[in-house]
């Protein structure tokens, strides 16, 4: 919504309460949301005759979204059609990569390397700069 804000003020304002379509890219991070075009819709004050969201998230789906604002401008249903989605693949990767981090910290997987190193301990009685001994083990 504040890019459509943006680009509208950019337009010289005015244009997005006139929007007489909403149409709208489904989201791939988040797909919970569901159909934004009407919360979009009421954000930006519109009241379209169009308000709607495609159905899959494709890549193709801004260029169709494109192509139907340009028939509804060019059938005269609208002088003013909003089209937008901000999708971004990082966006869902990074989503699914959190996931998977967070349930692989449910099961942890035993490292004997790692375990090693973190449990031992440098001797409590030397000072570190006169005892050089073994704190940590590192596999290259």
């Amino acid at each position: 919504v504040e890019a459509l804000r943006r680009a509208d003020e950019d337009a010289g304002g005015g244009w997005l309460a006139a929007a007489k379509g909403v149409l709208v890219v489904d989201q791939i991070a988040f797909p919970k949301l569901g159909d934004l075009s009407g919360p979009v819709a009421e954000a930006i004050g519109a009241d379209p005759v169009v308000c709607r969201k495609t159905k899959y998230p494709m890549g193709d789906s801004p260029v169709r979204l494109l192509n139907e604002a340009a028939n509804l401008v060019g059938s005269g249903e609208a002088e003013t059609v909003v089209v937008t989605g901000g999708e971004a693949l990082r966006t869902a990767a990074a989503r699914a990569r959190a996931a998977a981090m967070a349930a692989a910290q449910d099961v942890k997987k035993a490292d004997p390397v790692r375990d090693s190193a973190s449990s031992r301990k440098p001797p409590e009685a030397a000072s570190p700069k006169l005892s050089p001994g073994i704190t940590a083990i590192f596999s290259v």
